[in-house]
Formats: structure tokens, C-alpha cells, sequence
């Protein structure tokens, strides 16, 4: 029997699994810590920058850095090679590396991603996207971590603007970057 197709079977279920749930409430999360990152070289999903992309929240989520890393890399550069300049699905995969690289302490990097992401979505969504308000405010976060308050206050508060005039005020997005904006001030 040739287990290829056993694997990739086994895999689409699993991928099925990682779609739109959080890591605490994947069901098989051995076997998607274990064997998909295995596997990838040989499935269908090694060049789906989509699947690769869940995957790294996932193995974030699940805090397994390392992997996460590696995968969100991979999708960033099928993204790159793949879609044309500006294309929104790249920030989102720089924004998702620049998350995981604040997380381990590489702020240097984490800046230059995530302020390429912010210009990415700058010249490919309209002003005011709800995109452009969450780029905004992950940038503002990691400069909060590094102690630059002012700049993190001035895009946070762009956000907001953003916020205030797509959503409504009990919006959580838009509690979440009122919190954020009183840490920064606090």
C-alpha cells in the first residue's frame, strides 16, 4: 500500500481541523504539532501559503516558536514569489512573522516587517481599512515594547480614528485599541 496517499488524506483532515479555530480548541493537536511539519515536504499543502500560514498560528498558538517561525517564513516567501507587489496577503503574512519575531525578543526585524507591512496595505487597501487599523496597532505594540510611547500613541490613535468610523463603540477591536492607547499613556 502506498502510504502517500493515507498522508495526505490524514492531512486534509487535519488542515480542515487548523481552519478558523483557535489552538486551544484543535481537537488532534499532536498530530498536528508532530506530523504535519514532517509531512509538509510531501503533501499538497507544502506550497499552499494559506494552509502554511494556519499552520504557523497554530504552532505559535501552541508555542512552539521555532516552527512557527519557520513556517510563516515559507508562506511569506510563497506569498512574495507568488502574488504581485503590494498584494494584501503578503502583510498579512509579514504582519503574522513580525507578531511571532516581538514574541522572541527580535524587535529589530519584527520593526522593519511590520512597518513594510503598514506600507503594504497603505498602497493596497483604501484609507480607513479595518487592515490598515490593525497593522497600526500591532506596529504601535511593538514600539510600545521598546519603550518609543510617542510614536506608538500617534498610530494608535490613528487606529482609532480608523476604528471609530467603521465600528461601533463597543466594538472589541475597538476596546482593544482604547486598552492599548491607555498603557501606552499610563
Amino acid at each position: 500500500i502506498d502510504p502517500a496517499p493515507a498522508r495526505q488524506r490524514i492531512a486534509d483532515v487535519l488542515f480542515a481541523e487548523l481552519d478558523g479555530k483557535e489552538a486551544h480548541t484543535v481537537r488532534w493537536r499532536e498530530a498536528i504539532q508532530v506530523w504535519l511539519p514532517q509531512w509538509l515536504p510531501n503533501i499538497d499543502q507544502r506550497s499552499d501559503a494559506a494552509a502554511l500560514n494556519q499552520l504557523a498560528c497554530t504552532m505559535h498558538d501552541l508555542g512552539d516558536f521555532a516552527a512557527a517561525e519557520s513556517l510563516f517564513r515559507e508562506a511569506l516567501e510563497i506569498r512574495r514569489a507568488t502574488l504581485t507587489t503590494g498584494h494584501p496577503n503578503i502583510a498579512t503574512s509579514l504582519n503574522n512573522l513580525a507578531r511571532l519575531l516581538t514574541n522572541i525578543g527580535h524587535t529589530s526585524e519584527a520593526e522593519l516587517l511590520s512597518r513594510e507591512a503598514l506600507d503594504t496595505l497603505r498602497s493596497a487597501q483604501p484609507a480607513g481599512h479595518l487592515d490598515i487599523a490593525a497593522s497600526l496597532d500591532n506596529l504601535a505594540s511593538l514600539l510600545a515594547s521598546t519603550g518609543r510611547y510617542a510614536e506608538a500613541e500617534s498610530l494608535l490613535c490613528e487606529a482609532l480614528d480608523i476604528l471609530r468610523s467603521t465600528q461601533p463603540s463597543g466594538h472589541l477591536d475597538f476596546a482593544a485599541s482604547l486598552n492599548s492607547l491607555a498603557v501606552v499613556l499610563g
